[in-house]
């Protein structure tokens, strides 16, 4: 719906300053991407981490894209466009991080619901005694 909006009626962009904060901002990112990578495939935090710090990078990407676009040819509609384009990628990249964490979550359940009531003091008759 925002992006909807922001089509139909582009807001005011200072592209200059947009362009400056993005340039920055994907250096940064590219930094953190070259530290992470090193255990991004030992650990799924860090995966989930570097993931992360992917889609600012290409947020970072689209925002420079379209400021450039603004500067250049008065396009407006750059910058929600850039956000549509954005999203479809990170959507992607992040589609698998949610069933790693839940297989994480089920190996450590178990183990949560024998020793959880022991340390609280009491037997357990259905989930809700844990809480």
């Amino acid at each position: 719906m925002e992006a909807h909006h922001r089509f139909q009626n582009p807001p005011e962009v200072r592209s200059g300053l947009m362009l400056i904060i993005a340039a920055g901002g994907l250096a940064i990112n590219l930094i953190s991407l070259r530290v992470l990578s090193g255990g991004k495939n030992e650990s799924p935090n860090v995966r989930g981490t570097w993931l992360h710090v992917l889609a600012d990078a290409l947020g970072s990407i689209g925002a420079i894209c379209s400021a450039l676009l603004i500067v250049a040819l008065d396009w407006k509609w750059a910058d929600p466009l850039a956000s549509v384009l954005t999203a479809c990628p990170v959507i992607y990249l992040t589609g698998g991080t949610a069933p790693a964490a839940a297989l994480l979550l089920f190996k450590i359940l178990p183990v949560f619901l024998v020793v959880a009531p022991c340390i609280r003091g009491v037997a357990l008759r259905n989930l809700d005694d844990l809480f």
